[in-house]
């Protein structure tokens, strides 16, 4: 899967935790045979969501993109060896919309930036927790912490500026 559905999903699953909110998903959409060519679009317009949106009855959209997702490889020596680190930067550009008026509520640019030692260290945990993980599976888990990480952060900051409460810091 892609990374735009992988954190789709994920922040969507994260809105639906919050018990906040009555979450519409595409599959939802598919399921019920509403506005299947819009759906089939891969690129339909915010005019078209907003539509939509209002055919579903709901009172907010949240349309995003990702606008830098960047895994950074550099050599890394000490003493004797020579080993590769990572860094990964991840920016998301999310609208909130209100349905009714169209009106944008809330435009925002996430951005999160995973160093090198913050990845070591939940690789080294993964890898203590199961030594016969194999690196594909590390890297597998490695990249459902980011994810995770990513859609936890959007979708509390989101969720606080819906609700009308203060910002997570």
């Amino acid at each position: 899967a892609s990374v735009s559905n992988d954190l789709n999903q994920r922040i969507t699953h994260e809105f639906v935790e919050t018990n906040q909110f009555r979450v519409l998903d595409r599959s939802y959409w598919q399921e019920s045979n509403i506005e299947e060519a819009i759906i089939s679009e891969r690129s339909y317009s915010t005019q078209e969501s907003i539509k939509l949106g209002q055919k579903l009855g709901a009172d907010y959209i949240v349309v995003g993109t990702i606008t830098n997702f960047i895994i950074n490889a550099r050599e890394q020596k000490t003493y004797d060896s020579v080993s590769t680190v990572f860094d990964t930067d991840i920016n998301i550009q999310i609208r909130v919309i209100e349905v009714a008026t169209s009106d944008i509520i809330h435009s925002e640019n996430f951005s999160q930036l995973f160093d090198s030692r913050q990845l070591t260290k939940k690789m080294n945990e993964l890898r203590q927790a199961n030594p016969l993980r194999t690196p594909t599976q590390i890297n597998a888990d490695l990249q459902n912490y980011i994810y995770n990480s990513v859609a936890t952060s959007v979708s509390s900051k989101l969720t606080a500026r819906i609700l009308g409460t203060p910002m997570p810091a």
